[in-house]
């Protein structure tokens, strides 16, 4: 009797265990956003590829696809799938007297066994940021706590090792774009959430960002250009810039410049502007908008005023009020006054591209 109890149970276990397993499966389909846009021959290909860096084989046969429809191919496994760390973005590939590819080769930047043992680390470092940022919030609050925990723990280093694969990050916590951008996907992808990598430019220069999806609208992350080391001395407190936390086409096509890899969702909700959520979202940015603004935070003993603006012509005119006609000062003057000091010291950072306006005092 015991026995049969046993049998059942082991049964409906492992019946349990494949549910699971099949669900996170169909799962994972859903993140595989660059997979979408090939057609029959490509996603064989692309799935070819995926079973062939899991066994560490180089040689791939392709059906005959051009050379571009072979890249898109590679380079949608390359971006739909950040766990292939070991996978570089290139490879060899050879074609019959039409010109059509026939196989390719791929390249890995590590061997076997230092790859199963980078992958035990990884796992490690992805477990321990889940531990932080997971906990008992809603979408948005993970993102937003991945945002800021990426930014906090990374450095961005040019030249750092690994730097276009998630081993730079969670291995060694020193990355460019690349790998801020897969790092992030993979753990929002982990926390259930659609997370892929955008790449293209950002003011000329090459660049990877991050697209999500929240309650079913779209937005754009970008956790390099919110960390305060990349920004450099533009940044002069050294504080996260949410411009880039699930912000609009609007707001990120300013500076950056998708490439045509895919057709990218409209990114046009403003629901989660991080300003907007903590009031500090100004449509206009005349005189006395500012001001009122300003007095508030002055008033509640606030010592840091942050302003984001709803077009550069708003923003334009808040600066000129503030740093030419007078208004900063001014109010630095009611500080004064109704705090009872004799003087004040004050600072103050204009991002032109952001429209944003940081004072402290």
């Amino acid at each position: 009797m015991e026995k049969s109890k046993m049998k059942q149970y082991l049964l409906g276990f492992c019946f349990f265990c494949l549910l699971f397993l099949s669900g996170k499966q169909a799962k994972a389909e859903e993140f595989q956003f660059y997979y979408q846009f090939l057609n029959e021959d490509q996603r064989e290909l692309y799935n070819h590829i995926i079973d062939a860096a899991q066994i560490y084989e180089t040689e791939v046969e392709v059906n005959h696809l051009s050379a571009a429809q072979t890249e898109q191919a590679y380079l949608a496994v390359y971006y739909d799938h950040p766990e292939l760390f070991w996978l570089t973005s290139g490879y060899q590939y050879w074609t019959d007297s039409k010109e059509d590819v026939t196989g390719i080769e791929m390249e890995y930047n590590s061997t076997w066994e230092e790859k199963e043992e980078q992958s035990r680390q990884i796992e490690a470092a992805i477990q321990e940021v889940l531990y932080e940022v997971d906990y008992g919030q809603d979408t948005y609050g993970k993102i937003k706590s991945t945002y800021e925990y990426l930014i906090n723990r990374i450095d961005y280093v040019a030249d750092s090792q690994y730097n276009q694969d998630i081993r730079s990050v969670f291995l060694n916590w020193q990355s460019v774009c690349t790998g801020y951008a897969k790092a992030m996907q993979i753990l929002l992808e982990r926390m259930g959430i659609f997370c892929t990598c955008v790449r293209g430019t950002a003011n000329g220069g090459h660049h990877a960002w991050n697209l999500i999806q929240i309650d079913g609208a779209y937005y754009y992350v970008d956790a390099t250009w919110g960390d305060p080391v990349y920004l450099g001395e533009e940044n002069t407190n050294g504080e996260i810039d949410y411009t880039y936390l699930c912000c609009t086409e609007e707001v990120l096509f300013r500076t950056h410049i998708p490439e045509d890899m895919a057709i990218l969702p409209e990114c046009t909700s403003e629901q989660y502007n991080y300003y907007a959520l903590n009031g500090m979202y100004l449509y206009s940015g005349d005189r006395d908008s500012v001001y009122y603004y300003m007095m508030e935070i002055i008033q509640q003993g606030g010592r840091e005023a942050v302003m984001s603006f709803h077009s550069e012509e708003s923003y334009l005119l808040a600066k000129t009020e503030l740093l030419d006609y007078g208004l900063l000062e001014e109010l630095m003057n009611q500080y004064l006054q109704i705090w009872g000091e004799d003087q004040i010291s004050f600072t103050y950072e204009t991002r032109d591209q952001e429209f944003v306006i940081r004072i402290y005092w």
